[in-house]
């Protein structure tokens, strides 16, 4: 197997780059995403901290900083939020390699949403999470996440959004990883009677949480986006399991169709640490 881990010791659990997990782990998870458009270019540092109560209890905590280049000069950062979500295991069969999990995000803004580099409102995250292994050793799986995202507390409260994430892994015998996964989201409220879609663009942090910080680029005098009703986005990308406790790699994320303005590309490198 090389020198890195083996599937037979480390749990077969892969942290994707999207799709929130359904397994619980006390890790640390450090993150740093680099978005780019039109108007410059977005940075977004995080910290994550997960940790488990009992066998089928987790709770996990993220804390941001997000900074924005304008491309025709000018700039700024600030906190982006805090979040934090208990897990819940709901159905676990080992033997079949199955595990159904609920989780309940809260993420409160800290930043300036003057600048609109924080969450627009208070946010909460109801989740369905599903992972499924197959092999003798658990090398591949396929993880799943769907749920909306309802956002209140602000100068307006958006149309809540249904996010849906579905990814697979595999790990091959060299240690590498290779991850695909596709991202989707959906507004649930009614149109305008323009067609326009009023969106907060920070349910776009569903799929991809640095966009927070190009939300000052695309508000209009009444904080009221004009957004298509949808966005499919894809992400490719690998891991490595350097140890028995760590998984380190990059993801490149590229949308589809839909809300296509609200990004062309962005890139996102971190790894994730286990506890003991």
């Amino acid at each position: 197997m090389g020198r890195g881990a083996t599937p037979d010791v480390l749990p077969r659990h892969v942290n994707l780059f999207v799709t929130d997990p359904a397994f619980l782990r006390r890790t640390i998870q450090p993150r740093l995403e680099l978005i780019g458009d039109a108007t410059g270019d977005q940075y977004r540092e995080s910290i994550l901290l997960g940790w488990t109560i009992g066998r089928r209890f987790g709770i996990e905590a993220e804390a941001s900083l997000i900074q924005f280049d304008a491309e025709f000069g000018g700039g700024s950062s600030a906190f982006g939020g805090i979040e934090m979500t208990p897990k819940a295991k709901i159905v676990q069969d080992d033997e079949r390699r199955f595990l159904l999990s609920a989780a309940s995000g809260l993420e409160v803004p800290v930043g300036d949403q003057d600048d609109w580099l924080a969450t627009h409102g208070w946010k909460w995250k109801p989740r369905v999470l599903l992972w499924k292994g197959w092999g003798a050793e658990g090398r591949s799986a396929l993880q799943m996440e769907l749920g909306p995202d309802v956002t209140s507390g602000g100068s307006f409260d958006p149309d809540p959004v249904l996010i849906f994430n579905a990814g697979y892994s595999r790990w091959i015998r060299s240690n590498w990883i290779p991850i695909v996964e596709i991202t989707a989201i959906e507004r649930l409220g009614p149109e305008d009677s323009e067609g326009a879609t009023p969106i907060d663009p920070s349910a776009l942090g569903g799929i991809f949480p640095g966009i927070r910080a190009s939300e000052g680029v695309f508000r209009d005098t009444e904080g009221i986006f004009e957004s298509d009703e949808r966005l499919l986005a894809g992400t490719l990308g690998f891991r490595y399991a350097l140890t028995e406790g760590q998984q380190w790699g990059a993801g490149f994320r590229f949308p589809f169709f839909g809300d296509t303005e609200s990004f062309e590309w962005a890139l996102i490198v971190g790894g994730t640490i286990r506890l003991p």
